[in-house]
């Protein structure tokens, strides 16, 4: 059983209705970080203002699974930080918030690459794609001392929603 430990504030409830495209090539295995709302502003904020933390723990049998080295051939486990708009209208690709900065534990999350623009003023937008976070998770740890994930964003009236699944 996974271990997540929820947030300790109001905001930052899980999400149950949101539908994201699936992914192309992958299994899902399991849910590691539940669908989870990342707060919406409603005056926007100045820059890295939106924050959020959560902690999270992987099963002793999933850690087996996921230790490999890079150059291991596909089929292989990985944890996947996926981010979406939360928005239910339709079917939500990945995404991320403006200004978007994820760390876990020490680690600074390397996202997508920003789309280049030549329009002045349009808000950034990365590459819609999930983000191995598998690198940043070792060497494993226990329950007993979980991951923590920070997420910092410009935050504007829209909420955005994270889950963390081990995929195949």
């Amino acid at each position: 059983q996974p271990h997540y430990i929820p947030p300790q504030h109001s905001q930052g409830g899980l999400v149950r209705n949101l539908r994201t495209v699936k992914l192309p090539f992958y299994d899902l295995f399991k849910v590691i970080v539940p669908m989870t709302e990342l707060p919406s502003y409603p005056v926007p904020t100045r820059p890295g203002e939106g924050r959020f933390s959560c902690t999270f723990g992987v099963s002793a049998d999933d850690i087996g699974k996921l230790a490999y080295p890079e150059d291991q051939k596909l089929p292989r486990y990985e944890l996947q930080l996926r981010m979406f708009l939360l928005e239910n209208s339709e079917e939500q690709p990945d995404a991320f918030p403006p200004g978007s900065a994820v760390r876990l534990d020490d680690f600074n999350v390397n996202l997508p690459a920003i789309i280049p623009t030549n329009k002045p003023n349009a808000e950034h937008k990365r590459y819609s794609r999930p983000v191995n976070i598998t690198p940043y998770c070792r060497p494993p740890r226990s329950k007993d001392r979980p991951h923590r994930l920070n997420f910092e964003w410009n935050g504007d009236k829209r909420a955005w929603a994270f889950t963390v699944y081990t995929y195949e």
